[in-house]
């Protein structure tokens, strides 16, 4: 095969193989225009059934011309008389290989579901229900469109049902076959329903958004019939249970796709894309609007949470995934101490300043966490803070991360001094010690002290003991002679 010519492409290697046959990069050694040809493996081409699903799936892809949907160019028989179809190559990786990593980005969730449900209006738009919805149906490719982003693809329209009357159905299937992914098929299609319509997509996309934001199917067993028995009969857990910070609105938007009864979800997937819409519009509004507002909107409903150093480096790697750009991010308080200095007491938000920028507070809305962001009060912090930044080697692809030195730190703690600060500061002289003389070296004729006069005794007793009997503090911090 490889060396030919089929249509006007010449196949140059074998891409992959599966059951019903292979897949070829091929090239048309006119324009160079890259395709994948799609060649029915020769011991199906002999079977009606089989031919008619592959030359179907080239019907009902052709025919929708949507840049969501798998592009055909061609099809045709080969001398062999086995059928193939010429469409587009796609570079990237399927929705399967991208959840095997786990619950993607809620921004990426809300991004390919729109994606998908548009590809899936005009789909249907064109009479075609596709009946076989899943991540190893949808491929993951560079959004030329939108830099930074990526582009769903719809595949495989092979078993898709043409509901037009004036199209002919050339498909039949024999009597008691089963059609469809059965983690993924709607309750109507697992009871061999023949009243299959586009209800049933709206089901399978619930299903698949279920698990792209919780990381988790709805329903899932070792045997086949007992995943199709709970689609039938099982209500699912809710997806929130996973996701905690999931929003109540796109909860809601997944379990009524996920209606056991094709009446009580949405009636189509124009109604799930309009639904869907304030969540996206979430993703390009104006940050210092959307993005000031959503965070308002967490800081109350996080108010009680309080969060680890592995929250903050989860939620930031989160964020670091959504840039398209390097971009940096200066830490203080709590979270810098946890991040760069060894504490371990939670906090309950993260406080920036200098660097902090508002890309970071828009994406910072859509990570699983959502921990509150807030600018420090610059005019209480930075009296206590001499540029003495430290850059933190995290794990991160475009966000840089600095923190104060640790004994800026310590002073801008000391400017409340709750019980909560000081435990921070206990936790970070136990993992790494303080030095007495360092703290009056650096900030022994500080005018900046007279703020924290009670503080800094109470603190320094806490931190050393007995060793700070031999300080006191008359304007300015000094040992006794």
């Amino acid at each position: 095969m490889i060396g030919t010519t089929i249509g006007n492409y010449e196949v140059k290697r074998l891409l992959g193989e599966g059951g019903t046959g292979k897949v070829y990069l091929a090239t048309h050694p006119t324009i160079g225009r890259h395709a994948a040809v799609k060649v029915l493996a020769t011991s199906d081409a002999t079977d009606p059934e089989v031919v008619s699903r592959f030359i179907n799936e080239a019907r009902a892809a052709s025919g929708i011309r949507h840049p969501n949907i798998v592009d055909v160019y061609d099809s045709g028989v080969l001398d062999s008389r086995t059928p193939y179809i010429v469409m587009e190559y796609l570079d990237g990786e399927s929705l399967k290989q991208a959840l095997s990593r786990g619950p993607v980005a809620l921004r990426d969730a809300i991004d390919w579901s729109c994606q998908l449900a548009e590809a899936l209006v005009a789909a249907h738009a064109h009479h075609i229900v596709h009946r076989d919805l899943k991540p190893d149906n949808l491929f993951l490719i560079a959004d030329p469109r939108n830099p930074g982003r990526r582009q769903v693809k719809v595949l495989d329209f092979g078993i898709a049902k043409l509901q037009c009357p004036t199209h002919h159905q050339v498909h039949r299937t024999r009597t008691g076959a089963l059609l469809g992914t059965p983690l993924y098929m709607s309750p109507e299609q697992c009871m061999g329903s023949k009243d299959i319509d586009a209800r049933s997509d709206i089901y399978s996309f619930g299903v698949i958004l279920y698990e792209m934001v919780s990381g988790n199917l709805p329903f899932d067993s070792d045997s086949v019939w007992d995943v199709m028995n709970m689609h039938i009969n099982d209500q699912p857990i809710p997806p929130g249970t996973y996701r905690l910070s999931l929003p109540t609105l796109l909860e809601a938007i997944i379990l009524q796709a996920l209606s056991k009864e094709p009446r009580q979800r949405q009636q189509s997937m124009a109604d799930v894309l309009s639904q869907l819409a304030p969540l996206r519009e979430s993703l390009d509004t104006s940050p210092d609007i959307t993005a000031s507002a959503a965070q308002d909107a967490i800081r109350l409903a996080q108010a009680d949470r309080r969060f680890g150093g592995d929250d903050i480096l989860a939620f930031l790697t989160e964020i670091d995934e959504m840039l398209d750009a390097p971009l940096g991010m200066e830490i203080v308080g709590g979270a810098a101490a946890l991040l760069g200095h060894g504490a371990k007491s939670p906090t309950k938000d993260i406080n920036s300043f200098g660097a902090f920028d508002e890309r970071i507070r828009q994406s910072a809305v859509l990570t699983t966490l959502r921990i509150p962001l807030n600018r420090a009060p610059t005019s209480d912090v930075l009296g206590f803070y001499d540029d003495r930044r430290v850059r933190l080697y995290l794990p991160f692809r475009k966000l840089v991360i600095w923190v104060p030195d640790r004994y800026d730190l310590l002073f801008m703690k000391l400017v409340r001094a709750s019980r909560h600060d000081v435990q921070v500061l206990e936790e970070m002289h136990a993992y790494r010690p303080f030095d007495i003389d360092a703290i009056i070296e650096k900030y022994n004729d500080s005018p900046r002290l007279d703020r924290i006069g009670r503080q800094l005794q109470v603190v320094m007793h806490r931190l050393f003991g007995e060793a700070a009997k031999g300080l006191r503090r008359l304007g300015r911090l000094t040992r006794r002679s």
